[in-house]
This record gives C-alpha cells, structure tokens and sequence, in this order.
C-alpha cells in the first residue's frame, strides 16, 4: 500500500515559487456522487474495501490561479 501525497504550488510570471500547498486528494464515489478523501492506493472504500480503480482529484479554491501539481507516495523510514 502506498501512502499517498499531494502538492501544489503557486509560480509567479518569473517563473519563483511563491506557494507550495498540500491540498487533500479526493475521488468522486460514483454511488454517492461525493467526493471522499483517499490517502493510500490501493484506494479502500469508506466501508473498508479495496476500490476497483481510483481517478484522484483534488478540489481547489476557486480563487487560485492554476498551481503546478505533483503526486506519489511519501519516503519511508526503515
């Protein structure tokens, strides 16, 4: 299982980095139609079951100007 992360970060016309921000991933549970926080992949469902398949997303301010965004799975201690 791979603990997963996200990042985002706000670049100015110049091309410096002014922002870097963790924004939550998410998938749209397609039974619900809700959006629903997932940390790992495999994703597991609210009820405890692995997913199928996961589209991660992430919900923005509507306010932000488009950010560079990466993702993968954070380093691990041995």
């Amino acid at each position: 299982m791979v603990d997963l992360r996200v990042y985002a970060a706000h670049i100015d016309p110049a091309g410096a980095v002014i922002d870097v921000f963790e924004p939550t991933p998410v998938t749209l549970m397609l039974s619900t139609f809700d959006h629903t926080e997932i940390r790992t992949l495999p994703t597991q469902l609210p009820d405890g079951t692995p997913a199928d398949h996961t589209v991660v997303s992430m919900i923005l301010d509507g306010s932000d100007p488009d950010p560079l965004v990466w993702a993968g799975s954070a380093a691990r201690t041995p």
